[in-house]
């Protein structure tokens, strides 16, 4: 009813290509798709050069996150106050209609958990706080909901933003461990990393052991309450639905993974997904706060900003081969057509403007 309740309110986005399967949630994987291209794909109607949300946060990442080797590294840079880099852009009401539905519904066990001990209760109550505090000076023209000024749960502070909210506690070994965490878009099998540490979690990231283990760890034990840091991640997706697919089907894997009807669409009917992420320290309880922005749009969309066409294309062209099979990317032939897609947008190859005949051309 709540699910069903909050994909009535928003409206679908007539300006991007058709998303993929429904799957089990019904409308509201829908409209969590269309909530997250809204911006986008309002922005094209009242402007049709201006960029796409994600296009141009893939572009704002300078170089890909591993050298011409395929090692991986951090890819990130510092941030501080007044904080902007934090919360990137402002929360849009109809994608919160989405997160406040499933975190009131019966599926929200399955976003949101804690360890529920004294310290994380604390840490909790300290990101609404921040938050309230924050959110009215960042974007004062953008109205949200009040956040308690005591006693605030993360989960009260995932219905204000747009942001995956995760909570770590650092260890006198350096031991980083998830303690609390509300996540609905950028990964999934939230109850089960609670209590596990971060090493353990990103033990599937191919090269994550020889080539950042060490390095993430240093850069979360050194944190100060003064600076923090940020970095963007990508994947390419068979449909638009910011909800991330573990909620479908338990177990499911986000990027291009098999999709739900085991479709291999045409380069130009896939979706861009960029998140930006931020790692900050709280200043009372001193645990560590990871956010995730996810960000969505049509493929074709980032024809408007070249520069992140070619950004992506670089990353497709020296990610790891073991990276890629990660995300989804472990068909040597898709990869080349989508190679050969994103190079024709780069070189501006319009969203709307390329013919049918080069786009086959382009995809083999």
């Amino acid at each position: 009813r709540h699910l069903n309740a909050a994909a009535g309110m928003l409206p679908r986005c007539s300006g991007a290509p058709a998303s993929g399967a429904v799957g089990r949630l019904g409308p509201l994987s829908l409209a969590a798709g269309r909530g997250g291209t809204l911006a986008a794909c309002t922005g094209a109607r009242q402007q049709s050069t201006s960029a796409p949300i994600s296009a141009r946060w893939l572009g704002a990442e300078p170089t890909p996150p591993y050298t011409a080797a395929g090692k991986l590294r951090t890819g990130l840079r510092a941030i501080s106050a007044p904080w902007n880099d934090w919360v990137v852009e402002p929360p849009r009401e109809e994608t919160l209609a989405v997160r406040r539905a499933i975190l009131n519904g019966p599926l929200a066990p399955s976003v949101s958990a804690s360890d529920g001990s004294a310290s994380t209760l604390e840490a909790e109550a300290e990101v609404c706080v921040l938050l309230r505090a924050y959110m009215p000076s960042r974007f004062p023209n953008t109205p949200s909901l009040p956040l308690p000024s005591a006693g605030g749960r993360l989960s009260d502070a995932a219905r204000v933003v747009e942001e995956d909210l995760v909570l770590l506690r650092t260890d006198a070994d350096g031991t980083a461990t998830i303690v609390a965490a509300t996540v609905l878009f950028s990964f999934g099998g939230v109850r089960e990393k609670i209590g596990t540490p971060l090493a353990s979690i990103h033990a599937p990231v191919p090269h994550y052991a020889e080539s950042l283990e060490r390095p993430v760890n240093r850069v979360i034990n050194g944190l100060g309450v003064d600076k923090g840091y940020a970095r963007g991640n990508w994947e390419l997706r068979r449909d638009g639905d910011l909800v991330h697919p573990s909620l479908h089907a338990p177990g499911s894997k986000g990027g291009l993974h098999a999709g739900r009807e085991g479709l291999e669409p045409h380069p130009s009917e896939l979706w861009l997904h960029v998140e930006h992420q931020t790692l900050r320290r709280l200043p009372e309880s001193a645990h560590v706060l990871f956010t995730v922005r996810t960000f969505c749009d049509p493929l074709p969309e980032i024809a408007r900003a070249p520069e992140a066409a070619r950004a992506l294309l670089a990353r497709l062209k020296t990610a790891p081969v073991e990276l890629l099979r990660y995300k989804g990317l472990s068909d040597e032939g898709e990869l080349k057509k989508i190679c050969a897609y994103v190079e024709l947008l780069g070189a501006g190859g319009g969203a709307s403007g390329v013919g049918s005949s080069e786009l086959g051309q382009a995809a083999g």
